[in-house]
């Protein structure tokens, strides 16, 4: 599995952290909502657990978990190709 473009790694982190950070607030707001209509934190934590279980179930038949950490060591070791200068505009 080839390297992606290292000129892209930093949108691609800020990305990822963009998804990560921002789900905390809507999460918050969503589980107050429910946790308001159903009164019930036994209901809340059957809610998380089973939310937590699709979370799993889509990470583990995504291509993300077929990546082996033998393929990651030799694109690592792989010779890098210069990256490009930047543009001086």
């Amino acid at each position: 599995m080839p390297a992606g473009p290292d000129h892209l790694l930093g949108r691609v982190l800020g990305t990822a952290r963009m998804i990560a950070f921002f789900s905390i607030p809507i999460a918050s707001l969503v589980t107050g909502v429910f946790e308001s209509a159903v009164r019930n934190a036994y209901a809340l934590m059957a809610f998380a657990g089973v939310s937590w279980l699709v979370i799993a179930a889509g990470v583990a038949l995504s291509p993300v978990r077929r990546v082996s950490l033998a393929e990651l060591r030799a694109a690592r070791s792989a010779p890098r190709e210069e990256s490009p200068r930047p543009d001086p505009r």
